[in-house]
Parts: C-alpha cells; structure tokens; sequence
C-alpha cells in the first residue's frame, strides 16, 4: 500500500526499520550537482518538456546555471526570505526553473525510477519539496506557472499533486512590484515495505507553462531513501529512547541513557501514542503556517476584499467579496464586512454622482446631464409656447403670444391692411399701418395683396423722367455706341434719358470703335489682359531684371522667371536667353572659384592646410620608419626609410640572410648575430626560398640561389606535366602537341541533349542543352501549363512539368473553360471584398449610419446610407447579438433613427435662400417616415433667420422656410397637412455667436423641429 505523509517525517523515516538496523538516509546522486541516474526533460516556455537529455552535470555548457547545487542557509529571496533554499538537516537540492531567465523559466521534468531491494525493503523513499511563482494575477490561465508532481508505480499512475491548488500568498512579499505565491517545505514519503521487491517507483517533477519574459516559477527539490543493514538484521534491537516523554519512547530499550535518539514534539506537534519505539510526531500544522490546526481561522486574507479578516490564519479565496461597480466596503476587517449598494435606484450611476432632474427631452427643463429621475418637476409647453432649447435643466417656456390675442406669433400675419399701400395684406392680423409703404413720382405697386407687395421704382437711372417715356441712347459723339439720329432728337428739344452720357461706351488706349453710329457701336478690346501694353505690342518673357533669364523687351509672363541660388550667377544676357551658370559642381557650400582641393588631415604628408574640398582618400602617410617630407601646401612626400619592408628601419640594416632554409643563407653572418643578437643581421627581407618544385643551389655564403623545376610557372612540377586531351572526338580536344596518350584528360557528351562548344585549344566543354533537366532537349521544348485544374491548362504536349506557368482560380473565380493554353480567370468578386457576387448582400457598410449592417454587401460608396441628423452629441442605440457584437444600428429594425435624433436635427439654408437642398431632402425624408411609423405623433416647423437684414424681412424669411419644409413633408412624402404647424422666430435664438458678436453663420439660418404626442395640443 501506498500512503503519503504531509509532514516534515525525515527523522521517522530513519527510524522506520523492520527486521533490521537503519543505516542512515541516502541522498538520490544530488551531490556536488550532479544527476547522473536522473532523466531530464526540456521544453519551450510555454509548453510541456518533450526533449529528452541524460546525465546532467551542474557545469554543463547547454544547461549551465539552470539546476544550482544549494547549501545550508540560503534563502530564496523571491519570499523576502520567507523560504530557505535547503530544509534543515539536508545539504544538497536542485531547482527547476529559472527566475532571471530573459525567456521566462525553461520548461522542464526530472524523472526518477527507484527499485524496490532487498537493502531498502524495510526503509522509506522520500521527498521534499518547495514552490515560488508569481501571483496567478499576473496571468493570463493559459500562462499560468504550473509545478506537478506524479508517482507512478510500475507505470501505474498512483497520485497527482499540482502547485497551483494549495499556494500561499501574502501581498507584503514580492519579487519587485509583482505579488509572489509559494508553498514552504513539503515532505512525502513511502513505506517500502508495502511493495514487492524489484517494483519500480517512478516520481515526475514538472515545471511548466510559463510565460516569456516577465512570468516565472520555479520549485525546489530534495530526494531521498532509508538503507537499512541486513547483516544485523536477526540480532535483537534493545536500543531506543527511554524518556516517556519523547514520541518514540521505547518501554523495552536499556542502551539509550542520554536519549539522543529520543524525539520529542514541538511547536503544534503532538506524539502518535506508541510506546514500542515506533511512536512518531504528528504535525498537527498541516499547511506549515506556524498556527496549529485546532488554532486555524479560515477566512478572506485579501485586504481588498470587503469581509477581509485580520485575524483569519488559512486563505479561503472563495469566501472573499469584492465591491464592484459603486459598491463600497462597510470597513470592518475581522471578516464581518459587508457590501455597501451606493446605487439605490439600481441605474448604473452611483450616489454621489447622481444628478437630478428633468430627464423627459419633450420638457422644456429638460437635463441631458440628468441622472436621477424627478420628473414632476418637469415643465412643458402649452397652445402656443414652446422651449428655451437649454439641455441642461435651464431651459424654460417662451410664451410666443406676446399680444395675448389667441392667436400665436407664429400664427401671426403682421402687416400693412391700407389696401392702396403697395405691401398690403388681406389675410393681416396685427396691423399698425406704420409698415405701409406707397407710391410716389414715377413708383408703382408690384401687385400681390399677402403682404410680399413692393414698389416698383420705374425711374431707373433716377434722372425724374419715368423710364415709360424715357428715349435711351448716348449722343456723345467721341463714343462707340454713339446714336446720330438721337443725337438730333436731343438738339430738337427732345427728351433724351442718356443725356449725361451714362450708357456711353467709350475705347481705351488701345481700344477701337466698331465705326457705326446707330447707337449699335462696341469697343472692339485690343489689351486682352489689361496690362497697358496694347496686344500688338506684347512681348512673352520675363521682366524681373534680377531674373537669368530677363527679357528687357518683355511685357508679360513673370512666372516664367529663373533666378540664380548661393554660388551661382547668370549668363548675362538680357534677351531672355539667359541661363543659371552653376558654381558649386560638389554642392558643398563652397563655390567652385573658392575651391582649394587637397588633402585636409594635419596627419597626413600632404596635408594642405589651405584646402577646402577634402580628398582625404587621397592622403598619404608616414608608417613606421618612414617619415613626411614636412611640407603643408600639399606638396608634401613620404620619406621611405624601411626599403626593404621588413620592418627594420635601413639605418639599422645589414643586408643578409641569415634564415637557414633559405637558399642563399650566410652561415658567417648567422653564427655573428648568434654572438651578437644585433638587429642589424635580422634582416630576412632578403632571403630567397625555393618554391613547390624548385631547389636551392647549396651554397652557405649567402651566394645560393633558387633552381627553377617548374619552367612554365603552371603549379606544376616538370617531372609531373601531362599536357592536354588528345582525341579530336572530345569537348575539350587541344590540336597542340600534348602528352595525354590515354585520353584521362579528355570530356565527351554522354546524355541526350549534350554537345561540345566546338573550340579545338583544349577550353571546349560540354554544353548540356536541356536547362530544365526534364529530358526534353531546349530546341524540342514546348512551353505551356500541364495541371488540368489549372485556367490556362494547355493539353498539347509540354514541359513545364513544374507547373510555374500554371494559373489557378482563387474562392469565387472559376476559369474561361479553354484546354489550348489560352484559359484565363473568370472574376467572380466584381468588388474585390472577398465575397463572391452570387452571395453579396445589398446594404449600407458605413456604421455610422443608421442603416448599418455587419453582414458582407456590395454598396461601397454608402448611397444606400441613411444618417442621424443629430446637431449635437447623443446616446447611439446598436443591436447586438448574444455575443454582444453589433449586428446593424437598428435596435426596433425600422431603418430609421430615433426620437431624439429628430428632436435635435436641424434643416440648414443658405445666405437669403429658402431653398432645399438634396441633404436637407435626405433628412426631411427620415422626419417624415418617423411621423408615419408614429401616427399620433405632430410636429412643429420652427423657422429662423440670420441677422444679415431687418427684424421684418427676417420674420418672413424664417416662416417661408417653415413653410416650404411642411410642403415638403406634406406633397412629396405624404404626411398628412392637418400633423404638421409652423412657427417663425425670425432672428431671435441664434445658435451660433462668434466672439466678436458676429450672428451671421449658416447655424442660424435653419428650420428646427418639436413633437407633441398629445393629439389635441397642435
């Protein structure tokens, strides 16, 4: 049977001997590093070990420093030293894992076999272990540092431990600013004695699955065994301890007088009982936190939990509780915490944060801020009033009836009721009559009696004859359009209405009269661009004298002018012919005529210090014995004082060889430098040495020379010369005299497609004539696509057997069908959007619009579109699906946008201008389906006008605006007229006022709209 023990049982285990004397635990080959019996498995980061290596050694240059050997009192500083590297009483662990690694801790599994034998039957196999990761908060769970332990026995897995279940964590440690978790010193051990002998017990340390870079764990690892001594095994066992008060007090033991074998139980231990000898320590401190099991409080030990308990000794995270959303803590921290709501009224906005008001957009206090419904206190309009249009529960009433006549100023028709006024109004309401306008002198009235009447002037020139009576024509003689028969009417006494010539056209400088004198003359224009210069005269060229190319004869064309830069200069011509003359060829800011080239480095012999373009590539310098010439114009010279090259400079030289391989070697001067040791007979650079083939003559008295045995300087010696392919049959014959008798030199075309290069001077090769290799000879070749899946697929003979040619249809193409070679791909994704035709989807793709949709369609420039016509920032609605992605923006599936896009729209019109443009149709086309799909629903039309003229000229304006947009809305789209009112508020309420008080801007030239959803308040 198999039983583990989580307790610290190191000493029972010694102890733990049947039939035979313990002899003392065994380390299993932790040692001085070393873990030869031990299998190792290495793997990435970030996944399981799977590559296998044997025979660790701590040194080893593939895993140096992975696996440490750790000694007595080392402390792991990960855990503030909370954790000691080895258990007391042990000299050797190792550790897996590595938390200085830049790629994260190393995968790795120590496999251990242990064997059940006759000397370790009756002990124990143990081990102990320890574990450091870093706090799963750190981690995403498929990141997550893991350790495991497995046992198996013969290859039967008998328990599982994995470190992320049972680690202990406390936020005052920390490796930097990352939370550290970890398990103490654990031990493990097996009775040996429940297995058979020769059953294999396996034990599989893993460490795994961390992350790269900023992520680690890592576990530390003590193992070992009891030996027990056979060879005593049958002699009685009289020894134990004798104190009653020790765990494992013997009642028959004699020899233990000082007790040193007695165990006695501190801290939360206890003893088992027994008084054989067998008794053992019980730990009663299971999880090794210092507190004894009955003392344990479990409880939430996260201090940002609410019912976090300072006097809790065991972590229950499950228990903990944390405040979410606008949730606070009560503060208690003995465990009696509690969540505190902060959002009463359950909407999302917490207590402190809410504001109230009114939150209805139909109200005229209406708060966009507002968060806290109150909406009793909301205000809203009445018949004739209508809202301030404040959003921030400032807004109030406009009253909009200022005379109290029931009748609204909208409703109003102001106006002149004097029927002879030329601005009268027969549907008036409220008239004073000061607004009337009449007629005097030449004057009419335009005719319309709704008030838009106007005086027709009728005098236009303003000269008091009335233009119905006036004789127009110019009879200044001097001009163009000069009328000769008016002309005598004038003298006659006549009138005439151009009689201070205002209708006269005359000609300029170089303009000249059409000739006629009927009053039908024109200037004819002879200066086309106004410039003075008549158009015969005009000269094309440039007139800026700084200009290169200056025309002084040139009348126009400026733009045309080229101007010198820095170094240069101009031609000088003055025809407009003239050129930039470029004087600066290296573009280094120096020009050309300031140039001095030359060497610029003061180190170099022929540094010229007047020298501006630097050729320092062109410098020369002194090396070793030499020495400059000491000139600084450039002129300066390397002196050469080493002629030879062999580093002696020639002062100290004695010309003569003294290396005794060489051939001509001085045996007289080596045996005096060998007495002298002067430099001066070192002087090898003058020694000759016979090369691969040749000899030396012999001669010690430096008068040796070199026999030359390789006469035509082939690399090869004379007596090994073969000279050249005799057969003419072959590629690289040579028709000179060679020595090759049995041909070895010789190459010959041997393949289909081979021949020679034809040359007869021993170069000819072998051409081989099938650059493919495909065994089809180049000029056979037949070029084409072999694949039949392939479009342009050619069922003719070819060679293009590795299909490069070949073309293939990609997702929604097919091919033209041709088997000739000419197939071709047939486009079935018009758009290029990855969606094949026959399964596009018509839609808007824009999500902006309201219209949105996320399924693939084809209308990529949007015309499909419709947009909210929201002036100001609001809330957008998106339908969702389960997942919470947006499906389109259409959360009722009505195609339109909402309320409050109407609400807050605004149709804009230009300067003076009551015209709808094709934008504000678009918008007026979504108004009018929302009324429609929202029968009881009426709107208001409220129009408003710029300050660009008078009060009353606005108020018109503005209501002919409201007017033309209910027009709109009635005649093209179909809303009944009955739904539909309006309203002018001229220039008051400008939306826009610039800084400088300015209301002129487009914001305030518009038609803005309210709903009423009370059928009888329009």
């Amino acid at each position: 049977m198999l039983y583990k023990n989580r307790y610290k049982c190191f000493l029972f285990c010694l102890f733990v001997v049947v039939n035979g004397v313990a002899s003392g635990q065994e380390d299993i080959d932790f040692s001085y590093g070393y873990l030869p019996n031990w299998d190792l498995y290495l793997g990435d980061s970030n996944s399981e070990p799977s590559i296998e290596t044997t025979d660790f050694v701590l040194n080893s240059e593939l895993f140096e420093g992975r696996h440490s050997v750790n000694t007595i009192n080392r402390f792991d500083a990960n855990t503030d030293g909370q954790l000691k590297c080895m258990p007391e009483g042990e000299l050797y662990s190792t550790r897996l894992g590595n938390s200085s690694s830049s790629n994260g801790s190393q995968s790795e599994k120590l496999v251990y076999t242990f064997v059940v034998d006759a000397s370790n039957h009756q002990g124990s196999l143990y081990y102990k272990y320890a574990v450091v990761h870093q706090h799963p908060q750190n981690y995403t769970p498929d990141l997550k540092p893991t350790f495991k332990i497995q046992t198996f026995l013969n290859d039967v897995l008998l328990e599982t431990y994995t470190s992320v279940d049972d680690l202990e964590f406390n936020v005052n440690q920390s490796s930097g600013s990352v939370p550290i978790m970890w398990k103490d010193w654990t031990s493990v051990s097996y009775d040996l004695s429940a297995y058979n002998i020769d059953d294999e017990i396996r034990l599989e340390f893993e460490n795994y699955d961390c992350a790269t870079g900023k992520y680690f764990g890592y576990a530390y690892l003590v193992a070992g065994y009891d030996e027990v001594d056979l060879s005593v095994a049958d002699e009685p066992n009289d020894e134990g301890c004798t104190d009653s008060t020790a765990c494992n007090y013997n009642e028959t033991s004699t020899n233990d007088a000082a007790n040193n074998l007695c165990v006695y139980p501190k801290g939360c231990e206890t003893c088992s009982g027994a008084t054989d000898g067998t008794g053992y320590l019980i730990d009663n401190d299971v999880d090794d936190d210092g507190f004894c099991d009955h003392d344990e409080v479990v409880g939430c030990l996260n201090m940002v939990a609410c019912n976090f308990n300072v006097f809790a000794t065991d972590m229950d995270d499950s228990s903990c509780v944390y405040a979410k959303g606008c949730e606070s803590c009560s503060g208690a921290k003995n465990g009696t915490g509690y969540l505190i709501d902060n959002d009463v009224d359950d909407d999302g906005v917490c207590g402190g944060d809410e504001v109230p008001g009114c939150i209805d957009v139909l109200a005229c206090n209406f708060n966009s801020m507002g968060t806290d419904s109150a909406n009793e206190s909301c205000i809203y309009p009445k018949v004739c009033e209508s809202c301030s249009g404040a959003t921030d529960g400032t807004g109030y009433l406009i009253d909009n009836d200022v005379d109290d006549n029931g009748v609204c100023d909208g409703d109003e028709v102001p106006g002149c009721t004097d029927v002879l006024a030329c601005n009268f109004n027969s549907l008036g309401t409220d008239t004073d009559n000061r607004s009337c306008v009449y007629v005097k002198g030449c004057e009419s009235c335009s005719g319309a009696t709704d008030g838009t009447g106007y005086i027709i002037d009728n005098d236009t020139n303003d000269d008091g004859i009335c233009d119905t009576v006036e004789f127009v024509a110019c009879i200044d003689v001097v001009a163009c359009n000069y009328n000769h028969q008016a002309h005598r009417y004038y003298i006659q006494g006549n009138l005439v209405n151009d009689s201070n010539n205002d209708f006269c056209l005359y000609a300029g400088s170089c303009d000249l009269c059409s000739g006629v004198t009927d009053g039908t003359g024109y200037v004819i224009d002879n200066d086309a661009d106004d410039d003075g210069v008549c158009d015969k005269d005009e000269v094309a060229g440039c007139t800026d004298v700084v200009a290169c190319n200056f025309n002084a004869l040139a009348t126009d064309l400026d733009e045309f002018c080229i101007y010198p830069r820095e170094c240069d200069v101009c031609s000088g011509a003055t025809d407009g012919t003239g050129f930039i003359i470029g004087n600066d060829t290296d573009h280094d800011g120096i020009c050309n005529y300031d140039e001095v080239a030359g060497c610029t480095d003061a180190l170099a012999c022929n540094f010229n210090v007047l020298a501006t373009d630097d050729l320092d590539k062109f410098c020369i310098y002194a090396n070793e014995c030499d020495q400059c010439s000491g000139e600084n114009d450039g002129t300066g010279y390397v002196i050469d004082n080493d002629v030879d090259k062999d580093g002696i400079c020639d002062e100290d030289e004695l010309a003569e060889c003294i290396d005794v391989v060489a051939c001509n070697y001085n045996h007289q001067v080596h045996k005096e430098y060998v007495q002298t040791k002067s430099t001066a007979y070192t002087d090898n650079g003058f020694c000759i040495y016979a090369a691969k083939c040749d000899d030396c003559s012999g001669d010690l008295d430096g008068t040796g020379f070199v026999i030359d045995n390789d006469t035509d300087d082939d690399g090869v010696c004379d007596k090994d010369e073969v000279i050249g392919c005799t057969d003419a049959m072959a590629c690289n014959y040579d028709s000179k005299p060679s020595t090759d008798t049995d041909m070895n030199l010789c190459t010959y075309p041997n393949k289909l497609c081979e021949s020679c290069s034809g040359v007869n001077d021993g170069t000819g090769s072998v051409l081989r004539n099938d650059v493919d290799a495909d065994g089809v000879c180049d000029k056979d070749e037949v070029i084409g696509c072999t694949d039949a899946v392939a479009c342009n697929y050619d069922s003719r003979p070819t060679t293009d057997m590795s299909n490069n040619l070949c073309i293939y249809p990609n997702e929604c193409d097919q091919c033209s069908g041709e088997n000739d070679g000419s197939g071709f791909i047939v486009n079935n994704d018009s758009d290029s959007d990855g969606v094949c035709d026959k399964d596009e989807v018509i839609g808007c793709t824009d999500a902006t619009a309201c219209n949105y949709d996320a399924k693939p369609t084809t209308d990529t420039d949007n015309n499909l579109c419709i947009y909210s016509m929201n002036l100001f920032t609001v809330e957008r609605y998106y339908e969702t699906d389960s997942a919470l992605s947006i499906i389109d923006n259409r959360p009722d599936n009505d195609c339109v946008c909402h309320l409050q896009d109407v609400l807050l729209s605004a149709v804009f019109f230009d300067l003076n201008s009551k015209e709808i443009t094709h934008v504000n149709d678009k918008k007026l086309a979504i108004i009018a389906f929302y009324l429609k799909s929202n029968p009881t629903y009426k709107l208001r039309a409220i129009g408003y006008a710029d300050v660009t003229s008078n009060s009353y000229y606005n108020y018109n304006l503005a209501l002919d605006r409201a007017k033309v947009v209910v027009d709109v809305l009635s005649k093209k789209y179909g809303v009944n007229r009955c739904r539909l009112k309006v309203e002018s508020s001229g220039e008051k309420y400008p939306l826009l006022i610039l800084k400088n008080g300015d209301k002129s801007s487009k914001m305030n030239r518009r038609v803005q709209f309210s709903i009423e959803m009370d059928s009888s308040s329009l």
